[in-house]
């Protein structure tokens, strides 16, 4: 028992690490993704301001880019536990109370995050390669297939979050310490 435990924790801290290294990574990404953005709207805004003469490719690509940099954010954002919330009701509630919500809520996220990567999956193979963007002229493939990636994302930040959620519990039962959802741990 001991040794399936000791496994199982070997396997969960390292599923923990490579999640928190993709959080990282998916960070830097989204930052390259905002100065690419900016830095193309600016430049639309000189050539349509001062030249008198938008580029017309540049509103299209700058939605595209915004949706590849928002929704894996999103994703990564789950496992860190750092997306808006309102939490006027929760904060009301007892510690217990407030961890079962986070269990809850982040299963569902979870599960939405295999729906969306099935769907988006089905939606990038069967729309994606049947049309091409008006102003870069690329097959919207391309485009559709950050749905699949995202929701995938969601998935594995979901569990990694999980887990997190599941340790921190085990460790209050075990010390017979208040859960501070809050805090990432007991």
């Amino acid at each position: 028992m001991g040794d399936t435990r000791s496994r199982l924790s070997k396997l969960t801290t390292g599923f923990r690490k490579a999640t928190t290294t993709l959080d990282g990574l998916i960070r830097m990404y989204a930052l390259v993704l905002a100065v690419v953005l900016t830095s193309l709207v600016f430049l639309q805004v000189i050539f349509r301001y001062v030249l008198s003469s938008g580029l017309p490719w540049v509103n299209e690509l700058s939605q595209y880019l915004a949706i590849w940099m928002v929704l894996p954010l999103a994703a990564a954002l789950i496992g860190s536990d750092d997306h808006i919330r309102i939490s006027v009701f929760v904060d009301r509630l007892s510690a217990r109370t407030v961890h079962l919500i986070a269990i809850i809520e982040t299963v569902t996220i979870t599960a939405f995050g295999v729906v969306f990567a099935y769907a988006g999956t089905v939606y990038a193979l069967e729309s994606g390669f049947r049309s091409v963007s008006p102003s870069l002229g690329v097959d919207m493939f391309y485009i559709y297939v950050v749905l699949p990636v995202s929701g995938a994302l969601f998935a594995v930040f979901g569990v990694s979050r999980l887990i997190e959620l599941f340790e921190d519990g085990a460790q209050a039962v075990e010390t017979g310490d208040v859960i501070d959802v809050e805090d990432g741990g007991a």
